[in-house]
């Protein structure tokens, strides 16, 4: 019936095992809003593949094979995740000085990363970035093309990119949290 967008027969099935389903899924996964998740995830594919989903058992078999292989799938992405993590923490010293920048330090090192482009470049980076001017107002204002502004723009971040890769992610999360 679902094959024919019947959404009460939807409604009637969901109803019927949703519960269930959060019980057995919960012998797999403690956390009980991700079980919830799951179950949800489980009855949404369900009906988005409904017109194609081919069951050769009972709809209850099915739905207790389709749960379990969902949570083994999870606990799967889980351990690669923590995997990830375990191999982050044991590489990368959080706590090192040397890396930990304060907004001023980070202000500073892009200053003197800026103060080392050649002053034609360094002064269209600026009108870009700083002034918020376009690289049309910017090539009527140097009285260039707009591809020689694109070119410096392009040769400017390339330039800072490699003078600054060692900040690079500090430098992201300084522009993310001091966007206005």
């Amino acid at each position: 019936m679902m094959r024919e967008d019947n959404s009460d027969a939807f409604d009637k099935l969901y109803h019927l095992f949703y519960a269930p389903l959060c019980v057995f899924a919960n012998r797999y996964i403690e956390d009980y809003s991700a079980v919830e998740d799951c179950i949800h995830d489980i009855f949404l594919k369900i009906w988005r593949d409904r017109k194609s989903i081919s069951i050769n058992t009972s709809v209850r078999s099915y739905l207790l094979t389709t749960t379990r292989n969902h949570c083994l799938n999870l606990i799967e992405k889980r351990k690669t995740e923590l995997t990830y993590e375990q191999y982050i923490l044991n590489t990368y010293d959080p706590y090192s000085p040397e890396d930990l920048y304060s907004v001023e330090e980070l202000e500073s090192m892009i200053e003197k990363a800026i103060e080392k482009l050649p002053e034609k470049y360094r002064t269209v980076f600026r009108m870009s970035r700083f002034e918020y001017m376009t690289y049309k107002e910017i090539a009527e204002k140097q009285n260039i093309s707009i591809k020689t502004v694109e070119a410096y723009m392009h040769k400017s971040l390339a330039m800072l990119s490699v003078s600054l890769k060692e900040y690079l992610p500090y430098i992201i999360l300084f522009i993310f949290f001091n966007k206005n």
